[in-house]
């Protein structure tokens, strides 16, 4: 999904400025996998706070719809 791609590209990012703040000596004890392990922990955790903020939006969004149909609402 949309969501996920963007979850996706955020991660490389953060990814890719964590080497850049690491030690060049330190950078090259890192492996590709453990970046890689890395770029998805950060990418799932970005994936399921997204999914958390649509849900509330959603139940936000169906608040309104009802308030909105019910009395005393003067907008």
């Amino acid at each position: 999904t949309s969501m996920t791609n963007h979850a996706e590209t955020i991660a490389q990012q953060v990814v890719t400025a964590f080497k850049a703040e690491l030690d060049p000596r330190v950078r090259e004890r890192i492996t590709g996998a453990q970046y890689a392990r890395l770029n998805q922990l950060v990418s799932n955790a970005l994936s399921q706070e997204l999914h958390d903020v649509a849900e509330q939006l959603e139940q936000l969004v169906k608040k309104f719809r009802a308030d909105a149909g019910s009395p005393g609402l003067e907008l």
